[in-house]
């Protein structure tokens, strides 16, 4: 489903633009305005003179020549990547250290209505049942997320 919405939407995307521009164009708006396309009033040849059209040589950019420039960069972030990877894993933590969204795990919602929640609790409710590997995070006086990069089942988290 991913991929044809991606498709559908660039293929209506650049249909909607392209009638858009020629009703724009046709309405007649833009006569005598080169401008809003890009075109500056001394790059139009007056054919009444006989002039042709003509290119202006000041949009070249030489992108063969900045290649060179642009690998390198590359290049450089790779490395880049590459070390933060490697001191990652020195420090435990796996190679990329993705959340729980990229690797599978569990994010638990602990709410009370009556009751102030706070973090120590929790943590210490999490560690009798023997979930030590969680990070936690509060929202409120009310509320504190627990997260871990442990899947559990249903009767896990039923205890």
């Amino acid at each position: 489903m991913l991929i044809i919405t991606v498709i559908m939407t660039l293929v209506l995307n650049v249909a909607m633009s392209k009638i858009l521009l020629s009703l724009i164009v046709d309405s007649g708006i833009c006569d005598d305005k080169p401008e809003w396309f890009g075109v500056k009033k001394n790059q139009i040849p007056d054919v009444a003179k006989g002039e042709s059209q003509f290119y202006s040589d000041s949009h070249k950019f030489d992108y063969m020549g900045k290649g060179k420039y642009v690998i390198r960069a590359a290049l450089i972030i790779f490395a880049a990547a590459l070390l933060f990877g490697i001191v990652n894993t020195a420090m435990g933590k796996g190679f990329m250290n993705i959340g729980i969204d990229f690797s599978s795990g569990t994010q638990l919602t602990v709410t009370s209505t009556e009751k102030e929640v706070t973090i120590p609790d929790v943590q210490a409710e999490m560690e009798k049942l023997g979930y030590n590997e969680f990070t936690y995070q509060s929202s409120g006086t009310y509320t504190v997320y627990a997260t871990g990069k442990i899947s559990l089942d249903t009767e896990e988290l039923r205890q």
